[in-house]
């Protein structure tokens, strides 16, 4: 097989990754019913709520600013990721989510200041406070009761989450139908927006492929072996040395290897999407 790939005569078909439940993706899209990735999926849902959710964010002035559509679905492209980093974080520290996206934005926005944090905080929430000794915040929210433990591993673990909120414009954004241009904006945090849309625009995934034995002969000559729509990624000799260099360093066999392959893992960013893809 060399020889072939040296001629660039070798290549590998891209299946599906996600076949949607077509009443639900009906509601919202006439297209088709795969997605080949998760940027795809997110894509996607992305235009299908720009289609019909109308957004905005406040300036420094806190003038709402209306968006236009590159600027939304720049805005939900950024995002993409949020709720599942939010999601992540609120498992870890046992607490509301709403809770702990606001901490998270509190901290960045008192510089992680003990006192500036804590009149921030006991004055958007009255019935929380903070202890800067033991960095735990405690009392009710929505009559349920609230601890939160903001320590070293509590930052630690909330490194990507904060990484997205600070590449945020604004921690508030507003939005409204399209179809009622006369209607008030409501005003929501990042994650509070989010999983209204997830809600309101839930397209159900019917399933998620694992490989090429799971779809069924007519979706996969369509999507995998007919030329008018199939992806085809050509295969050369370089991808084999790169694989071939890359499995060398994972298996690690040198205390050099094995060092480079802990640096590799600990410096590469992976997302929730690279991970799905």
């Amino acid at each position: 097989m060399r020889p072939l790939l040296e001629q660039g005569k070798i290549y590998k078909s891209v299946p599906p990754l996600y076949l949607f439940n077509k009443r639900s993706l009906s509601k919202f899209y006439n297209g088709n019913e795969w997605a080949f990735d998760k940027y795809e999926y997110y894509n996607l849902f992305n235009n299908i709520v720009t289609s019909n959710i109308e957004l905005a964010i406040p300036d420094q002035d806190n003038n709402i600013i209306t968006l236009k559509k590159p600027s939304e679905m720049e805005w939900l492209r950024l995002n993409s990721e949020y709720l599942l980093e939010l999601k992540n974080l609120t498992k870890k520290s046992a607490c509301d989510s709403n809770i702990v996206e606001y901490v998270c934005w509190l901290l960045l926005k008192s510089n992680n200041d003990d006192l500036n944090f804590k009149i921030l905080l006991e004055n958007a929430y009255d019935e929380l406070s903070y202890d800067p000794d033991n960095y735990s915040i405690s009392g009710s929210y929505n009559m349920n009761s609230i601890t939160l433990i903001i320590d070293r591993i509590f930052k630690r673990n909330a490194v990507r989450f904060m990484k997205l909120l600070s590449e945020n414009p604004s921690f508030t954004v507003y939005s409204r139908e399209r179809k009622n241009k006369d209607e008030e904006y409501r005003k929501f945090s990042i994650g509070e927006f989010l999983e209204l849309m997830q809600k309101q625009f839930n397209i159900v995934i019917e399933q998620r492929f694992k490989g090429l034995g799971e779809a069924k002969p007519a979706l996969l000559f369509t999507t995998a072996i007919n030329p008018k729509q199939r992806k085809l990624i050509r295969m050369n000799i370089e991808d084999v040395k790169a694989v071939a260099s890359t499995l060398e360093l994972l298996h690690g066999k040198s205390s050099e290897m094995r060092e480079a392959r802990r640096s590799l893992l600990e410096d590469t960013e992976i997302s929730y999407a690279d991970i799905d893809n």
